[in-house]
């Protein structure tokens, strides 16, 4: 597996501290704009958030403060097929292979992940 190094860093601000900006401006009914140079976040981006959360809470208009927050923020992982313990395992699994001299060629490899997608 190669290792990316991220070269920027966009898409980094934590789902806390837009969770926390998003109720600023909701409940406390501050500015997008002095509230986004506050948390220093994007204006468009926390505009994005705060429509979102403000969609949920038309939805389920009997949540509290605290309640109201946001599903995800950031990047998403390109369609991931395995959750992160599966993956830890298929890969325990290879290494374990590599280690007694029963190598798998990235083509094997390739076709033993599928297999495992299917019995999942």
């Amino acid at each position: 597996m190669r290792t990316y190094k991220r070269k920027t860093n966009r898409g980094s601000t934590s789902k806390d501290v837009i969770d926390r900006a998003c109720q600023q401006v909701i409940f406390d009914k501050k500015s997008i704009n002095s509230t986004a140079k506050q948390f220093a976040i994007p204006y468009k981006t926390l505009q994005r958030h705060v429509v979102n959360m403000t969609k949920k809470i038309e939805k389920n208009p009997e949540l509290s403060k605290s309640e109201s927050t946001l599903d995800s923020v950031g990047y998403k992982r390109n369609r991931q097929i395995f959750s992160d313990e599966e993956e830890l395992a298929l890969e325990s699994y290879l290494k374990k292979a590599a280690d007694i001299y029963y190598g798998l060629t990235p083509y094997e490899t390739r076709k033993f992940a599928y297999e495992f997608a299917k019995k999942k």
